[in-house]
Order: structure tokens, then sequence, then C-alpha cells
């Protein structure tokens, strides 16, 4: 039987500069005056790109998390032992699913990489472009959609 799996995080990313694309063209373009429709478009644009920016992100965790857990061929480069613990955590339901970054911290730590530094600009960016980062991408969405 032949087995594969689609892997969305590329195209996520893609998606974020091609819209990143479509905002820059309207700024580019701005005439000094205001106008609801261009306003809304460009808007339409951030957000998206903001948005396919976090789906990315979400993606990518849970893509090598997968390939961890169901087709340990894909991350031949990592440990196997390594992998076992990461396999076991998921599985049991003990890693938190709900946040994006700590799904980052808990891999890196395992596999003895540096993790984010929680006090980094990067961070402090993240968390007040998104409200409650790390919460997931449909928990963004749901805040905002009730805040807007």
């Amino acid at each position: 039987m032949i087995k594969f799996r689609t892997y969305y995080s590329i195209q996520h990313l893609k998606s974020a500069y091609l819209l990143l694309l479509e905002s820059n063209k309207i700024e580019s373009e701005y005439n000094g005056k205001f106008d609801d429709d261009l306003h809304s478009r460009n808007s339409a644009y951030v957000i998206s790109s903001i948005f396919s920016s976090l789906s990315f992100l979400e993606a990518v965790i849970n893509e090598i998390i997968c390939d961890i857990v169901e087709n340990e061929s894909r991350v031949n480069t990592l440990s196997s032992i390594k992998c076992a613990i990461i396999k076991e955590k998921w599985i049991s339901g003990n890693l938190d699913k709900r946040y994006i970054l700590k799904k980052y911290q808990y891999i890196l730590n395992v596999l003895e990489v540096q993790p984010f530094d929680m006090k980094s600009d990067l961070i402090d960016n993240l968390e007040t472009m998104i409200p409650g980062f790390p919460k997931t991408h449909n928990e963004t969405i749901e805040f905002c959609l009730s805040n807007y």
C-alpha cells in the first residue's frame, strides 16, 4: 500500500509571503488619500499573512512530531533514543498540544538544542502581534474574531 503525507508548512509560508507582496503593492501605490476599499484589502492581506505565518509555525512542529511518531525513517539523522522519548511523550498525551512554543521548547530540549529565549525580542513581538501567543492557530483566530 502506498502511503504519503502532505506537508502544508511550506504552503503556509508561501501564502504568507504572497499575501505580504500584495500588501506591499497596495502600500507602495498609496497616494495619501484614504480609500476604504484599499484599506480593507490591505488589512485582509496583512491579517491573513500573520495567520499564514502562525499556521506555518504550528504545521512545522506538528510535521516533525508526526514524522518522529509515524515514520522515524524520515528523521533518521535524529537519535532513535531521543525520538523514542518524543514519541512516548506525544502518544501518552503528556506533551501540551495546545501551545506551539511549548512543543518547540520540548523538542529542542530533548534534542539538546538551545531552546528559544523566552525574553527575546522575537517572543515579545509574537506575543504583541498575536494575542495569547503561543496558543494554537484556532484559538488565536477565535480570540481575534471575538474581539473584532
